[in-house]
């Protein structure tokens, strides 16, 4: 595997051996996590409208989005493939000059309709990623694409500008680069690398209701830009044998563990153990779960995993086909200066690795632990500062403002509202008092705003930067239409959408 500068418009590349055809992927350092929550979606408009700009393809042709890279994959005879690379080139050109018309941006929306939602991640690991970081970051890769009708060609050719530039750029081979590829045509600009912290939305441990039916834990550790990234790979691996002997082979819980992991900055990445399991056994599965991991941070590894996962690792280099997956892994170390992963450095780092090297990789497992339980697992009697497993995740507690208050409504009265009922309006955001709790949002931390806007309901449902919802009806407050109205004043119009425009 060779890493090389000056190839194909300067654009670095990275070879690797053939594995059959000649094969290459041109990958940009964006994601999903580079998008907001109105424009979720955005970088998969932009593959589409990449390759649909291009010739009807014979050979094999794909693009893919994942949280913090997007793949253009080319197969084929060298020159066509050479042909490709150059055509893609001139198409994403045309894209961040503007060229784009309407009419082929509501083609490429459709399509994307057509397609129906898919998660740049695993849906488990986006979900917890939202619950530990709100809707920011890798949190958007839980972001619903509801409102991909609304993005301008304006707005298209910006993002496409910033992000799909040479310099953002690797292009992995396998095989000889042919001639004929030129990426001269791509767009200059600066490179993307991944946020310095990831912020914290609410303090661990606590527990979210999921979406899904898979129970799951999740935990802050080390990114790959650590010295310790190799073996938290070896501890996952690890982790993952040790969960399914203990909670399939002996407790008959389970049918399966997996581990995720995401990055949410330079030095902080998202462990997220997803379980596969009825959701009545969910809250036992992440007890005992959740027992073992403390075991393996208190104790160390137990020698019977780690040597069963040096022993697949050995086998795994000699699989032929992983080469391609090396590459990928040093594309990531070009992209975004970390340093390459590959089954020698796990190795390594597992064989040499002390208990307190295991702790300083589980160190964050308490203070920043998440809890995901199905529906069918929870028991509406359990109190919510308790949880099933942990407190249920919550707000911070709300501070009072100074602002124009709006109390609660007649008709809240006869709906049986609490007495607390209230909104504040002040200069810097607002606070709401709804169900006996407060929340405080400020208008920097607002990421969209639904609007209501028919003759049933008149109100918003607020997005925030945290990943809380918080709908407002102004027949809940006494002149509530004229603090609906104030609220939509201080909020940008970009930011305010129509609720439920995805449906209609």
């Amino acid at each position: 595997m060779t890493a090389e500068t000056g190839i194909a418009g300067a654009v670095r590349t990275v070879r690797v051996e053939p594995l059959g055809p000649l094969q290459t992927s041109l990958i940009f350092g964006v994601g999903a996590r580079d998008e907001s929550c109105v424009t979720a979606g955005i970088t998969h408009v932009i593959e589409h409208l990449a390759l649909d700009g291009l010739p009807e393809p014979v050979y094999p042709t794909n693009g893919c989005v994942e949280s913090r890279t997007t793949r253009f994959e080319f197969s084929g005879p060298g020159d066509v493939v050479g042909e490709s690379l150059t055509g893609l080139a001139g198409s994403l050109r045309r894209i961040a000059d503007g060229r784009v018309s309407a009419a082929e941006l509501a083609s490429a929306v459709a399509v994307i309709r057509a397609e129906g939602e898919a998660s740049p991640v695993h849906p488990v690991a986006a979900e917890a990623a939202m619950n530990s970081m709100g809707l920011r970051g890798a949190g958007l890769n839980s972001a619903d694409s509801d409102w991909l009708e609304l993005l301008t060609v304006e707005e298209i050719a910006r993002y496409a500008s910033t992000y799909f530039v040479r310099e953002n750029a690797v292009l992995l081979w396998a095989g000889e680069p042919p001639l004929t590829a030129d990426l001269s045509a791509l767009p200059s600009g600066d490179r993307n690398l991944p946020p310095v912290a990831a912020p914290v939305v609410v303090e661990g441990p606590c527990e979210y209701l999921s979406g899904g039916r898979q129970a799951s834990l999740s935990f802050r550790t080390v990114s790959a830009s650590s010295g310790l990234d190799a073996l938290v790979s070896g501890v996952l691996m690890c982790l993952e044998r040790r969960l399914i002997r203990e909670l399939r082979r002996r407790a008959a819980l389970i049918y399966g563990a997996e581990t995720h992991r995401l990055q949410l900055a330079r030095e902080t990445d998202l462990v997220t153990i997803a379980f596969d399991a009825r959701p009545a056994h969910a809250v036992e599965i992440a007890q005992t779960a959740l027992r073992l991991l403390r075991e393996t941070r208190d104790r160390g590894l137990p020698p019977q995993d780690v040597d069963a996962v040096l022993a697949a690792l050995a086998h795994e280099r000699l699989e032929p086909g992983l080469r391609i997956e090396y590459g990928y892994a040093q594309v990531n170390s070009l992209l975004f200066d970390e340093p390459p992963a590959g089954p020698e450095a796990v190795e390594a780092a597992l064989t040499g690795a002390t208990p307190e090297d295991v702790r300083r990789c589980l160190e964050s497992l308490e203070s920043t632990l998440l809890v995901g339980l199905p529906e069918d697992a929870l028991d509406e009697s359990v109190d919510p500062a308790v949880g099933h497993v942990a407190p249920v995740r919550r707000p911070r507690p709300a501070p009072p403002i100074d602002g124009r208050a709006f109390g609660r409504s007649m008709l809240a009265t006869v709906t049986r509202e609490p007495r607390s009922t209230r909104l504040v309006i002040g200069d810097d955001g607002f606070r709401a008092t709804l169900d006996d709790e407060s929340i405080l949002v400020r208008w920097t931390d607002i990421v969209a705003l639904e609007a209501y806007d028919d003759d049933v309901l008149d109100g918003v449902s607020v997005q925030t930067a945290d990943g809380f919802e918080i709908p407002l009806l102004a027949a809940t407050f006494r002149k509530g239409e004229e603090a609906i109205r104030l609220i939509r004043e201080r909020v940008p119009a970009r930011l305010q959408v129509p609720a439920g425009y995805s449906e209609g």
